[in-house]
């Protein structure tokens, strides 16, 4: 609800953002006495898949410049945002970001241009998570960061664990001191999770039923003003009339309002019928997904842990094809066909399959739950963060990001923001941009590189910047999350290895590895061309925040 102290109108706010104007009634005039708005909890979640997730058009609704520009200091090109509104064709915003999303669309932020510049081969290089990925270069020389904000006072004054969930195991992250910690493994499925998590259902809960509603509770007292007016005698017929029509669209959303109002600990056990302990996870099993919202939803309202990350590896999955070895079946045969249809299409529809039976019923989970310090819901306080490893399989350029929620308005939603620069395709090694750094996948539709067609990258920004813009919208400040121990090998350079805009760099800052020090045998051959990757960008800018939209 909007209320106006200078005006003798009140502007109830619906679904969808439609205002209904109502007349000047006492329930709705906030109280004079209103305690002052606490300090919401903050809230991170990750969702991070590992290898492919099909064409670029399986995730982005537009490839190419968007309607407005967007500075990008340090950087040769300028990027583009638009309202996601703006970019919802075919009734969503693609084909993996479907209409389940569509509620949620100006509570949403979606990236494109956020590029790992080093080959990292799997997501060790996002920071994201443990993936169980082995790389000691990179693996011993930077902490995740679900483990970083955890153990961080600033986040969690309580410094609670962090919680791994997925395909590869879960996890606890414990904190045992400053910085340490160590991580204790948890069997592999949701009930094995919340078993342990929550003592075999045993787990106290606070209170009793939860309250409803709050603001259903005020659509009562609105409506019930309003009936003492429509039943009155001073009030004409045809007004009678116009005020009827306003209480049945009252009823409507009041009757829209079925969540509860969560302010203690609730939780419920998982649903085992038929038998769930499926491993490895499964794309096809609506009940294990819905598993899965109902644990992530419980280790938030019982306050278990305030940074949970969720990874589903597709080349540890399975489905119900019997394609078996996804690694070698799917995710490595990007130019074929899979079950019958195109691979790009194929993997595209089996995450938006997990779009449907995971990610849309979650953000409805934590949409509907509601923060007792500024009665805002968890989605709105927290940050929902949904990344993908690679959008071709192990090339780490225009990684697939999303979040939703702004904690608490800090960060703008509603846009699709665009890094990338359009009039620089990658030619890794000096190939075409049909070659092998190309991914062109689809080769139906590779025709204007510059047009929604194209199959082609283009290089934006450095991934890690968009982890600082977390980091600090979390509240941390850059001494709680740079490491001056890595990424000393790009700094007071003057040979221009990485690029003349880089020399001279006395201190990089920022967030976790920038660049191997060392590549991997396999980054040195023509379609990896690490050195030539590094030159694309200006790390004098490494660890500065992304630019963004205004906010609304």
């Amino acid at each position: 609800m909007k209320y106006n102290k200078f005006s003798r109108r009140m502007f109830l706010e619906g679904a969808g953002g439609a205002l209904l104007t109502i007349p000047f009634l006492n329930s709705l005039v906030p109280s004079e006495a209103r305690a002052a708005e606490g300090v919401p909890i903050k809230r991170y979640f990750n969702m991070n898949t590992v290898f492919h997730v099909g064409h670029h058009r399986n995730w982005f609704p537009k490839l190419t410049t968007l309607a407005n520009p967007l500075v990008i200091p340090g950087s040769p090109h300028t990027g583009s945002y638009d309202r996601l509104s703006n970019l919802v064709g075919s009734g969503q915003l693609s084909r993996i970001l479907n209409s389940s999303l569509n509620p949620y669309l100006s509570k949403m932020m979606l990236y494109k241009g956020l590029d790992v510049p080093t080959h990292g081969f799997h997501v060790e290089a996002l920071h994201l998570g443990d993936t169980g990925d082995s790389n000691p270069e990179v693996n011993d020389r930077y902490e995740t960061i679900d483990r970083l904000i955890a153990r961080n006072a600033k986040f969690d004054p309580a410094m609670r664990p962090s919680i791994r969930l997925g395909s590869w195991g879960h996890s606890v992250d414990k904190v045992t001191g400053a910085p340490g910690r160590m991580v204790y493994p948890i069997a592999g499925t949701a009930i094995d999770a919340y078993n342990i998590l929550f003592s075999n259902g045993t787990y106290p809960e606070a209170g009793g039923a939860p309250p409803v509603h709050p603001r259903r509770d005020l659509l009562t007292r609105i409506m019930s003003d309003y009936r003492r007016v429509v039943n009155g005698r001073q009030i004409s017929s045809v007004d009678k009339v116009t005020l009827s029509n306003a209480l049945d669209k009252i009823s409507d959303l009041q009757a829209g309002l079925t969540a509860n109002a969560v302010l203690a600990c609730r939780h419920r056990g998982q649903d085992a019928t038929p038998a769930n302990n499926m491993n490895p996870f499964r794309f096809d099993s609506a009940l294990n997904y819905r598993n899965y919202v109902n644990l992530i939803q419980a280790i938030f309202l019982c306050d278990i842990s305030r940074s949970v990350t969720f990874g589903v590896g597709l080349h540890e999955s399975q489905d119900n094809t019997g394609l078996g070895d996804f690694h070698g079946n799917v995710s490595h045969k990007l130019g074929e066909s899979v079950a019958g249809v195109p691979n790009w299409r194929y993997v595209g529809d089996m995450y938006g399959n997990q779009t449907t039976q995971f990610l849309g019923p979650l953000l409805q989970s934590m949409d509907s739950m509601l923060d007792a310090a500024n009665g805002k819901s968890f989605l709105h306080n927290g940050l929902f963060h949904i990344a993908q490893e690679s959008v071709y399989t192990h090339r780490q350029t225009c990684i697939p990001t999303a979040t939703f929620g702004s904690l608490n308005g800090t960060l703008p939603t509603g846009y699709m923001v665009n890094y990338c620069d359009p009039t620089r395709p990658f030619t890794f090694g000096g190939g075409s941009v049909n070659g092998d750094g190309a991914f062109n996948d689809d080769p139906a539709s590779a025709t204007d590189p510059l047009t929604d067609n194209h199959t082609y990258d283009y290089p934006g920004i450095p991934y890690q910047r968009f982890l600082v813009t977390v980091l600090q919208a979390m509240g941390l400040a850059p001494a709680d999350y740079e490491n001056d121990t890595i990424n000393k090998h790009m700094e007071n350079r003057t040979d221009s290895l990485y690029g003349a805009q880089n020399n001279g760099i006395s201190r990089m800052g920022g967030y976790g590895v920038a660049s191997l020090q060392t590549p991997p045998p396999s980054a040195n051959d023509g379609s990896y061309h690490h050195d030539g990757r590094l030159r694309r960008y200006n790390f004098n800018y490494y660890k500065a925040p992304v630019p963004l939209p205004p906010a609304v």
